[in-house]
């Protein structure tokens, strides 16, 4: 049979998808094929044992055909699976990368493919300075900028006398379904008929550079500044697990690629904030292995080629986390804090979220009350928690971003995120920059798809990217203007 949740096909004695984690339709009710994504191109044959990889260098890729693009990779927050608390990149992966999900990954995947569509860009950017965090004055049409050299800056970017512009980007590659951002570079990870792919645009650059990524597992890029990192590994063709998988770092635009670590268990999830690289590795939990799984959470410190120069540090041990339904888990790296969900309580630990900072020499500290999908820019880390909210954790000055805002990625002055616009007729989504003292904000964009459907927002110091139909979207932060 095969599961109904993403097309793979499922061996009859198991109750539950191993590539997707969704629970396997029962045997008098398996379709005879794999079912198709509403508004989804038919699924592309599965890649090669070791995907084609288009040329190192250079890279022009055709635009991604119409309807490939169903509901895209989504980010961290209340979309990223769990009602108001998932985590977006595992619902990415199941609506758009219907071949290989990973079934060793308890980030699980929702059903995609209601018959949401994505609408474009709004024709005008609205940017609004505001007396109050809910009132509303002026608003201004942004311009596109032909280079991404940003412009001396004015204030904190997002929280100050300016306007977020977008960049103009090369056509995106083929298959796109996750973007991350620094000030430096844009990354896009794709699944075409190449197999995995990972590509780097950088300023001033004409295209995109194709990085080399090996493997038949989705690479799972972060990136900051000019270091990229993601992971590699092979998908088991009987288990469907993820197999030899190992953490890869890689300077842009030339490399060289680094081994940073491989794992006792199967590795997932890198991230890469300032001189630390930190990855998740998952087993089934010691408590409730059908429906659980504990997380363990890695640090390592790089140098600025990625080569490692201490000893891995486990700061998280058993995180549970939820391993079958529409729920997810998502964790959050900066320079100075690790943030990390508790699907449930756990050895005397309460469910919510959680921060410390890396030395791992502190107690963490917990972050609101039924707070979920945390993303830490800088010293602040925002998450939902009935509305968006913030705590700076210096001064743990605690305050409300937007009631109606979701789905964070946090940057040091601002965070970007989506908001729910409802009408007596529909409901809809705009795409927010919005900054931490609630005088400016910033809408770049309006959708009409499921945000937790959607493509997860990316966020930097000066730059926020994301992904509507398929296609990247970059905006800069210039200071001093339109105000």
């Amino acid at each position: 049979m095969y599961c109904s949740a993403c097309g793979k096909e499922v061996p009859g004695n198991v109750g539950f998808c191993g590539n997707c984690g969704a629970p396997a339709a029962p045997p008098d009710s398996a379709p005879d094929s794999p079912p198709a994504l509403p508004g989804s191109a038919p699924t592309p044959a599965p890649p090669p044992a070791r995907p084609i990889t288009p040329p190192a260098g250079q890279y022009i890729p055709s635009p991604p055909p119409a309807g490939w693009y169903p509901g895209g990779p989504g980010g961290p927050g209340a979309a990223r699976g769990k009602g108001r608390r998932g985590l977006w990149i595992g619902i990415a992966i199941a609506a758009v990368i219907v071949i290989a999900a990973g079934a060793a990954v308890p980030l699980v995947l929702a059903q995609g493919g209601d018959d949401a569509t994505t609408a474009g860009l709004s024709k005008t950017t609205t940017t609004k300075r505001l007396s109050t965090s809910s009132s509303t004055t002026t608003a201004s049409t942004s311009s596109t900028s032909t280079s991404s050299t940003t412009s001396t800056t004015a204030g904190a970017p997002g929280d100050s006398a300016g306007e977020w512009v977008e960049v103009a980007l090369p056509s995106t590659p083929e298959g796109a379904y996750s973007v991350s951002v620094s000030d430096q570079a844009l990354l896009v990870e794709t699944n075409s008929d190449f197999g995995y792919g990972l590509f780097a645009y950088l300023p001033d650059s004409d295209s995109y550079v194709a990085l080399p990524v090996e493997g038949t597992v989705p690479p799972r890029a972060d990136l900051d500044g000019l270091l990229a990192v993601w992971r590699e590994g092979t998908e088991d063709q009987d288990t469907y697990e993820y197999v030899d998988t190992y953490i890869c770092a890689y300077p842009l635009p030339n490399g060289p690629k680094v081994e940073v670590q491989r794992g006792a268990r199967a590795v997932d999830y890198p991230q890469v904030a300032g001189r630390w690289i930190s990855w998740t590795e998952q087993e089934p939990s010691d408590f409730n292995p059908e429906e659980y799984w504990n997380q363990h959470i890695y640090v390592v410190e790089v140098d600025d080629k990625g080569e490692v120069v201490s000893a891995p540090n486990e700061l998280v041990s058993s995180a549970p986390s939820e391993a079958l339904g529409d729920s997810a888990w998502i964790y959050s790296l900066s320079s100075e804090y690790l943030a990390w969900e508790n699907a449930i309580g756990h050895r005397l630990i309460d469910a919510g979220t959680y921060v410390s900072d890396l030395t791992g020499e502190s107690e963490p500290q917990k972050v609101g009350n039924e707070a979920w999908a945390p993303s830490i820019g800088g010293t602040t880390i925002v998450y939902r928690d009935g509305s968006l909210m913030a705590t700076d954790l210096i001064s743990q000055r605690v305050w409300e971003v937007d009631s109606l805002g979701d789905f964070p990625a946090a940057a040091p002055t601002y965070t970007a995120y989506y908001r729910t616009v409802e009408t007596t007729d529909e409901v809809s989504w705009e795409i927010v920059a919005r900054g931490y003292s609630g005088t400016y904000e910033q809408v770049l964009a309006e959708t009409s798809l499921v945000p937790y459907l959607s493509a997860s927002i990316a966020a930097s110091g000066a730059h926020v990217a994301f992904l509507l139909d398929g296609v990247a979207h970059l905006f800069e932060w210039r200071g001093g203007i339109g105000r």
